[in-house]
């Protein structure tokens, strides 16, 4: 992450922790506030601290003489209150202390010159490190860092005359990241897997949606499914954002720009972003990684972008397809279809019926396609085939005479069931709606808890004439 403001040394070291980890890091304003992860799994740290740290305990540790009354009473060994400072015959030393363990330890060393870092960790007794586990708790931090006086870290405190000096709310990273002597320790990663347990990587599932015409009715169709499953959905459009059974105009925001603020929502369990490749082109992508991205079409160029610069935006979105995440591409499209092979992850191709299209996307080793054969759509996985359901099931794909709105439906169903979604509950949730999901309709008006949307009078009569 590249900002104009520098970060500290402790949330940069955060984020690179993260970033090891796969977690995306996003900043809030221009200092060391950082989200780590997206929406509804996401976390925030400043610095050191995290949002897990107690309010009151860092209040208690900013108050010294506060701190200091609790120790004593907890019968923490502290400096005598008429001495003003350590022993001479002591050495000071600074621990850190992450969700109850030891994970660092230094001796301070001061010099003419300013102090000195010696990595000590190995050294300290284990009745050391409980008292100081036992200082953070008393305290209320999750991470904190514990000065003590002590003359041999291999001997227990109260044996050698040692003493907890103070107590550090948000300690600072950087002598344990590098050390004046010694090697320096992991303690960012140590705060990470505090945070985020292995396995845990603060994502939440995002779908992309890209191409022209009805992309808009996939993106309607998957936010549907979502929602009728529990999910707590977001969607993203040109025309503004829903979400929670609100409709938001994007009243002069853009859509990277409307994408961010969902991202940062904590309510958001998943995300469905609408795109274009000269939005791409422009602004790039909000999103460092996504789970499925649906892409309908090649873009035609329009505007100050050419044919080829859409069709390397078209291409990032499909790169940044995670390992384990899904393209939804249309066998149609011969030129979708080639660059279907950057995407690092698998892909589902979706046919109206045409054989050849759905004989290349076998040719190009597609273990899953979605296609029309008569009036049925069908899915095919590894050469076993399951028929999903009627044409005629989905009010809104009008028996297969609109073209393009089958192919919408096709593309969500292949959406669907890349996120995981059965058979059985894809049938339910998409034969549930209404007629009319044009994408050109206000869907704000629309968006009413599920999207049961009303039949509009233009599009019965086109299908009446037809």
């Amino acid at each position: 992450m590249e900002f104009d403001v520098p970060l500290s040394p402790s949330t940069r070291a955060m984020i690179e922790a993260a970033t090891k980890r796969g977690i995306p890091a996003l900043r809030l304003g221009t200092g060391n506030l950082v989200q780590l992860g997206y929406g509804a799994r996401q976390r925030r740290i400043r610095g050191a601290e995290t949002d897990a740290s107690s309010a009151v305990g860092e209040s208690i540790a900013y108050n010294q003489e506060l701190t200091r009354a609790l120790l004593r009473e907890a019968g923490i060994p502290l400096p005598s209150e008429t001495a003003s400072a350590e022993p001479s015959s002591q050495n000071g030393y600074r621990l850190l202390i992450v969700g109850g363990r030891l994970v660092a330890a230094l001796r301070c060393d001061s010099t003419a010159a300013g102090s000195e870092f010696t990595d000590v960790t190995e050294q300290v007794h284990r009745e050391i490190a409980a008292r100081a586990v036992e200082t953070a708790q008393i305290v209320g931090l999750d991470v904190a860092g514990i000065d003590i006086v002590a003359t041999d870290l291999a001997q227990p405190l109260d044996d050698q005359g040692g003493a907890v000096m103070n107590v550090r709310a948000c300690p600072d990273l950087a002598p344990h990241l590098q050390p004046t002597h010694g090697s320096p320790r992991p303690v960012a990663e140590a705060i990470v897997e505090l945070m985020f347990p292995v396995g845990e990587t603060g994502r939440i599932p995002i779908i992309a949606v890209a191409g022209s015409g009805c992309h808009s009715t996939v993106s309607c169709l998957v936010a549907h499914v979502l929602q009728a499953q529990g999910s707590s959905v977001a969607l993203s459009r040109d025309d503004g954002w829903f979400f929670a059974g609100r409709s938001i105009k994007s009243q002069g925001r853009d859509l990277p720009c409307q994408q961010r603020l969902l991202l940062l929502n904590p309510l958001v369990e998943s995300a469905i972003f609408e795109t274009e490749p000269a939005t791409i082109a422009r602004e790039g992508l909000v999103f460092d990684r996504c789970d499925v991205a649906i892409v309908t079409d090649a873009a035609i160029a329009d505007g100050p972008h050419t044919h080829d610069e859409l069709l390397a935006a078209t291409c990032r979105l499909l790169q940044a397809v995670g390992a384990s995440g899904v393209a939804v591409v249309n066998a149609h499209d011969p030129l979708l279809v080639a660059m279907a092979e950057r995407c690092p992850g698998e892909v589902i191709f979706f046919a109206r019926g045409d054989r050849a299209s759905v004989s290349l996307a076998r040719d190009r080793g597609a273990a899953r396609i979605v296609f029309v054969r008569g009036d049925c759509v069908f899915a095919t996985a590894d050469g076993q085939e399951t028929k999903v359901a009627r044409l005629d099931d989905f009010s809104f794909a009008y028996g297969g005479l609109i073209a393009a709105q089958v192919e919408s439906v096709l593309a969500a169903i292949a959406g669907c069931w890349a996120l995981g979604v059965s058979w059985q509950v894809l049938r339910t949730c998409l034969a549930s709606l209404a007629a009319e999901l044009d994408p050109f309709s206000d869907l704000a008006a629309a968006w009413r808890g599920p999207l049961l949307l009303e039949p509009a009078a233009e599009r019965q009569s086109l299908v009446a004439a037809r």
